[in-house]
């Protein structure tokens, strides 16, 4: 349920995410670029070293992936503080919890199953 009410809010927080991480990265790569005029390489211009293109690649890769990261988890963390709700993945708590939620589950089924077989067999002798 919690997934479903942060839908809207993770879809602002994408594109929020999208143009931050393309300003930083902007920046990032006008500082590190010393063979250029700061403006990033395609992998496909003629003119481009493949060093610089790698580069310019691994760079805008990381700095997005960052980026992304720590929006998410801001994101994720604020929607808590709002709603009171965990939208993200549950911990390994909540999933053992679960998990032993749903054996015993299985079990209780299977005891009901087996009492009801017994009962027919009984009635059929």
């Amino acid at each position: 349920m919690a997934k479903l009410l942060y839908k809207p809010f993770g879809i602002l927080l994408a594109i929020v995410t999208g143009k931050l991480a393309s300003a930083v990265f902007d920046k990032l790569w006008t500082r590190l670029d010393r063979t250029g005029d700061g403006s990033v390489p395609a992998p496909t211009e003629k003119g481009t070293g493949t060093g610089r293109a790698i580069a310019a690649t691994a760079v805008q890769a990381a700095t997005y992936a960052g980026t992304k990261t720590a929006v998410d988890r801001f994101g994720v963390k604020a929607f808590y503080h709002l709603t009171g709700l965990w939208a993200g993945d549950p911990s390994q708590e909540e999933q053992a919890a679960k998990a032993e939620k749903k054996a015993q589950k299985q079990a209780k089924k299977s005891g009901k199953k087996a009492q009801k077989d017994e009962r027919a067999a009984a009635v059929k002798q």
